[in-house]
């Protein structure tokens, strides 16, 4: 659908520039808005009910571009992949029945690294990473520490400047995996030994420097040295106006100057 006025949605959870700079925005209830700058309007791409070539459901929270500029849509019912030549969807979702399926119907977030593999962030599904030539899924196990493997929700993939994949969890910390030793490190620890504020991770950033941030639930911000494996801790104080805002880090930001922003409830 097209409509030159702007989005069908003011609920956001995502936003994508493509490679020719047009704007991709993952929307709580309208699907996805593309605004295609020339001419300028906005297309709309969402679930139609019977058709098996549109979006699997409108609740979009997160959207991905890979090299080729096909789209990676994760939403409540599964992760789409788009062919912009064809313009086709295909839909990947949990199969209680397929160990071999997407982690989790619900998508938190979605990757492409620099070896252009597709990591899949699910909520309580754990983290998928998706195999090109089976078109299927291989589902990393989690520790858990409610019990129930596979059901951690991962909440943000990242690769670092060195290729690792980090992936924060809810209530499982941060898992830094290697892929070219296949070795995990876990930081788990409290934050009385060193370890993060909280264990549950909204998101993770990596600086200029090379230095992991991230942001925890209610729990401010966390600098990671990672020599040693602790962490340094940003907490809102309400004495001190030059500290943090909140203690709910959602979003973090470098601009050119290499300045940080810092995104709170």
């Amino acid at each position: 659908d097209e409509d030159p006025l702007g989005l069908n949605d003011i609920t956001i959870h995502s936003l994508r520039r493509d490679q020719k700079g047009n704007m991709w925005v993952g929307s709580g209830k309208g699907g996805v808005n593309f605004f295609d700058r020339q001419p300028p309007k906005f297309i709309t791409y969402r679930n139609q009910n019977g058709n098996p070539n549109s979006l699997s459901d409108n609740n979009v929270l997160s959207v991905l571009e890979d090299h080729a500029g096909n789209f990676w849509m994760g939403t409540d019912k599964g992760v789409n992949f788009w062919d912009r030549k064809s313009n086709r969807f295909t839909h990947f979702r949990h199969d209680d029945t397929n160990p071999r399926s997407l982690g989790s119907d619900q998508t938190a977030f979605i990757l492409e690294d620099r070896d252009n593999d597709i990591w899949v962030a699910n909520y309580r599904g754990g983290l998928s990473l998706y195999n090109k030539q089976k078109k299927d899924f291989f589902n990393f196990k989690i520790h858990n520490p409610t019990g129930g493997p596979g059901k951690v929700t991962v909440s943000k993939v990242l690769q670092d400047k060195k290729g690792r994949i980090w992936f924060a969890t809810f209530g499982d910390g941060i898992t830094r995996y290697d892929k070219k030793t296949g070795q995990f490190t876990y930081f788990r620890k409290p934050a009385k030994e060193g370890g993060l504020t909280n264990l549950s991770i909204y998101t993770l950033f990596e600086d200029s420097k090379g230095n992991i941030w991230a942001g925890a639930e209610d729990d401010g911000l966390n600098l990671l040295h990672e020599e040693t494996g602790s962490f340094i801790h940003y907490k809102h104080d309400p004495k001190n106006p030059k500290s943090i805002s909140h203690n709910r880090t959602h979003v973090i930001y470098e601009d050119k100057k290499g300045n940080l922003w810092v995104g709170t409830h």
